[in-house]
């Protein structure tokens, strides 16, 4: 290739990722439901933290009824979103602010993404466009964009550190500087989100591989690591409504055990082929919902990304191990992998389109098949484009985020600010509220507050039986966590609300000078219950 020929190839590059970070800049804005936050629970964690560093509180949970630290989630996201609240106090207002910051995030991430596959050769140019335009038009990954979650902040780290990997290898400097660059990269995916640590002991393994790991990279990478897990231990909570959000290993030791792994790691294994497929090519979702028969089809589609995977594992280079070394990590943590899935989508996407090609190629040859290949992927755009668009239309009309758009009896937001407003109108600053929406809770009414009972993943999703929350488990919270309230609302993803809302009337039915209701909504799902426990 010559000169001339090379620049070409890099200015197309060059406009090629610069259009993928607009396309999604301009999909993630109409699909942004914005000033809303905590529908995740997650993200109003990720908010109320932020504005504890922003007011100088402390890296702590001050949604909380008794503010312990947060040494759950690594700090870089909540830090990045305090700046915005520093600077913007004004909340929800600010809310905004911080949902275009993830979303240009999410946007970079997916830029970079397409230029740093193609400029290193991991990738073909149409696989790596075909994989960046199907997650940047695919809902779910829209969803986790213009929510305040660390998924796809996340992404743009850990593609922003394998890049220099790549390019610090294949470069001659020894420059300290350069290690200097090349250090922090490495641990900023980890202090975006835990599963993060799986790309140091590949880095440096590759590093070592590569003859170009010096005493800086790894003694500066292995501190910090250190240094938050350290932090991570200096919260000891007994309280499983506490460690909870305070604790991956606690949590995961109560609520599932070393006894259902098996299961777990079958069930992900199935959830990964079919998410890769699912996540890409969201048309089908609304399809596949309707045909419960496909769904073991959508999961040996996606299996072809497995071998493509396990074909570049023998080129010895940092992204296949990477990505390898993330996904047994997906396969052994108790949780549906479709969310893990989202920030290395366009990676997975590569594999299985990869994988795809060459079983076109080892077709006879034909003159239309390029045409085929063109219209099929054409048509899977436009079914993701297709998809997106019904679920933001949803989200718009009721002001709330989902990645539905059938839900049957779908929330509205006004419903949510209403009861927010009674809370603030009639209870007072010290008193604490129970709710699956705590965070949110916090966030729009400054009140204190937990949640009442806590997901345990092992039953709804892997089919083990669990020890069930009984009343007098539900009496016992709200005593020890000086519950005040309870707000009951729907909820999109878990059938958990209807279950609290059940408990609290049985409750009432049981003690009915303890428990009375405060206030119903014009929906008559959202309820408050005023708590009176000796």
């Amino acid at each position: 290739m010559t000169g001339l020929s090379a620049f070409c190839l890099r200015n197309r590059d060059i406009l090629a990722a610069a259009a993928l970070v607009v396309v999604t800049l301009v999909a993630g804005g109409l699909f942004m439901v914005p000033l809303v936050t905590g529908v995740f629970h997650d993200d109003g964690i990720y908010v109320s933290t932020a504005k504890s560093l922003a007011s100088d509180q402390g890296y702590r949970l001050i949604s909380l009824p008794d503010t312990p630290s947060q040494t759950k989630y690594p700090p870089l996201y909540p830090t990045l979103l305090s700046i915005i609240w520093r600077i913007w106090p004004a909340f929800p207002a600010n809310v905004l602010a911080m949902q275009w910051l993830t979303l240009l995030m999410s946007a970079l991430s997916m830029g970079l993404f397409y230029y740093y596959v193609v400029t290193c050769g991991y990738f073909s140019r149409p696989v790596a466009l075909l994989a960046a335009l199907l997650s940047a038009t695919s809902h779910y990954l829209l969803y986790y964009s213009s929510l305040l979650l660390s998924e796809m902040p996340f992404a743009f780290f850990l593609i922003l550190a394998l890049f220099m990997l790549d390019r610090f290898v294949r470069s001659d400097s020894n420059r300290i500087s350069h290690k200097l660059l090349v250090t922090i990269v490495i641990v900023l995916p980890f202090l975006t989100r835990s599963i993060g640590v799986v790309l140091i002991p590949a880095a440096l393994a590759f590093l070592l591989f590569r003859r170009r790991l010096s005493w800086m990279v790894g003694i500066g990478t292995i501190s910090i690591v250190a240094a938050w897990f350290a932090w991570s231990l200096h919260s000891k909570e007994s309280s499983p409504v506490v460690y909870y959000y305070t604790s991956y290993w606690d949590w995961w030791r109560d609520f599932v055990g070393v006894r259902v792994e098996v299961r777990v790691i079958l069930f992900n294994l199935v959830s990964l082929a079919y998410g890769i497929v699912y996540s890409g090519e969201t048309s089908l979702s609304r399809f596949v919902s309707w045909q419960p028969r496909l769904w073991p089809l959508i999961a040996l589609a996606g299996i072809p990304a497995f071998v493509g995977l396990w074909r570049g594992l023998r080129r010895k280079e940092i992204l296949p191990w990477t990505i390898f070394a993330y996904l047994l990590v997906v396969l052994i943590w108790p949780w549906p992998p479709l969310r893990f899935i989202v920030p290395v989508l366009g990676f997975l996407l590569c594999y299985l389109l990869g994988e795809a090609w060459r079983l076109l190629r080892n077709l006879p040859p034909s003159t239309g098949r390029k045409a085929l290949v063109a219209a099929a992927s054409l048509l899977l755009i436009l079914g993701n484009v297709w998809q997106t668009r019904a679920v933001a239309s949803f989200n718009h009309k009721t002001h709330y985020p989902t990645t539905v758009s059938y839900w049957q009896s779908p929330a509205n937001w006004s419903c949510f600010t209403d009861a927010f407003g009674w809370i603030e109108s009639h209870t007072r600053p010290t008193d604490i509220i129970a709710s699956y929406f705590d965070s949110m809770v916090f966030l729009y009414t400054g009140r204190r507050a937990f949640r009442p009972l806590v997901v345990a993943p092992a039953s709804p999703y892997y089919g083990v039986a669990t020890q069930p929350v009984t009343v007098d488990d539900l009496l016992r919270t709200l005593k020890a966590n000086k519950g005040r309230y309870v707000l009951c609302t729907p909820f999109d993803r878990f059938n958990d609300e209807s279950s609290l809302t059940a408990m609290v009337d049985e409750v009432r039915r049981r003690h009915p000078r303890a428990v009375s209701t405060a206030y119903v909504g014009k929906d008559p799902r959202f309820k408050v219950y005023r708590i009176r426990i000796r």
